[in-house]
């Protein structure tokens, strides 16, 4: 757990920097939240990410959180157990963007971490139900996202992307559907 606040606080530094470059008068500094939804190999989720964009270079921080939905649980019923997992993904990542009009497309590379844990209900059909944690993990990889982004106006636009983390215990690959708010243009 010390090595997770280490983990955050490195971040929140890098995104201050960034922030800091942001605000000077360039003209092609923007910033925007990102909210939306993510569909990965653990299952669906949430996703949050904040963004600068100073002279067409992209300085994020992202969180996203997955679960195993309830629907498939009814594969593991049978065997009489029922098994879920939980996973988040904190990342800062830099890239690129070649900005359109109306489209921006863009990558992005960095540093990820994901925590996680696998439970276990053993024995559902007896009245002794049995809960117990599998697994909790954390691990450091390479987190990648790239993505079309769709700016509907100068505060507003919508994007699509596919994100991962590669690392050791859970590596992670999915889809993400979002909205964008902020200066977009």
């Amino acid at each position: 757990m010390k090595n997770t606040w280490k983990y955050i606080i490195t971040l929140i530094c890098f995104f201050s920097i960034s922030m800091t470059y942001a605000q000077s008068d360039e003209y092609d500094n923007l910033a925007w939240l990102d909210l939306g939804l993510n569909i990965n190999n653990v299952g669906p989720g949430v996703h949050a990410g904040i963004t600068t964009n100073y002279n067409l270079h992209l300085y994020s921080f992202n969180f996203s959180h997955s679960k195993t939905p309830d629907v498939f649980w009814l594969l593991d019923i049978l065997d009489g157990k029922v098994v879920q997992e939980k996973v988040n993904e904190f990342s800062c990542l830099y890239g690129l963007v070649k900005r359109y009009k109306f489209i921006n497309l863009y990558g992005q590379g960095g540093v990820g971490m994901v925590t996680g844990e696998k439970i276990v209900e053993e024995d559902i059909w007896n009245s002794s139900n049995t809960r117990e944690k599998l697994s909790n993990f954390t691990s450091f990889g390479f987190s990648y996202k790239a993505g079309l982004d769709f700016v509907i106006g100068n505060y507003f636009g919508l994007g699509i992307a596919t994100n991962g983390n590669l690392n050791k215990d859970k590596p992670i690959t999915g889809i993400i559907f979002s909205l964008k708010l902020g200066v977009m243009r």
